[in-house]
């Protein structure tokens, strides 16, 4: 299932939802978790996120993260 996160699609989640929605699930969240390691990159606490980020196979699982991380 794919919802939208948050109440909007703007900035670093809209490119989230587009490479689920182009590419499909599984290659869509593989490039997604690339993206969220770039992202995070230099922020306090990064390492242990990116890790667990990495850990990551479906949409659902990513956006919980997230949701998390906020």
């Amino acid at each position: 299932m794919i919802f939208l996160p948050l109440k909007s699609t703007n900035g670093p989640f809209k490119l989230l939802v587009d490479l689920v929605l182009e590419k499909g699930e599984n290659r869509g969240v593989k490039e997604a978790r690339k993206h969220i390691a770039w992202y995070i990159k230099g922020m306090k606490d990064s390492a242990k996120m990116r890790g667990s980020v990495c850990r990551i196979s479906s949409y659902s699982e990513l956006m919980e993260k997230i949701y998390e991380e906020i």
